[in-house]
């Protein structure tokens, strides 16, 4: 934890100087470890997400890699 803040930290730093946004923020992080569950509901019902289960995702994954495609 305290690797990523440090981390989060040099690249809000260093943005200005490379001319991007940071992809990573104290702030992001810090939100992320606060343990709040969020619910996907929403995106569920309002754009017909469908979440699937990790080991088929990566299945389908490793196999689309694999076919070339």
């Amino acid at each position: 934890w305290p690797m990523a803040l440090a981390f989060a930290w040099t690249v809000e730093r260093a943005s200005p100087w490379v001319g991007a946004e940071p992809f990573v923020t104290v702030r992001a992080l810090r939100t992320l470890n606060t343990g709040v569950e969020i619910s996907s509901a929403h995106a569920q019902e309002a754009l017909g997400v469908r979440f699937r289960p990790l080991a088929e995702t990566l299945r389908d994954t490793v196999s689309w890699f694999s076919s070339g495609a």
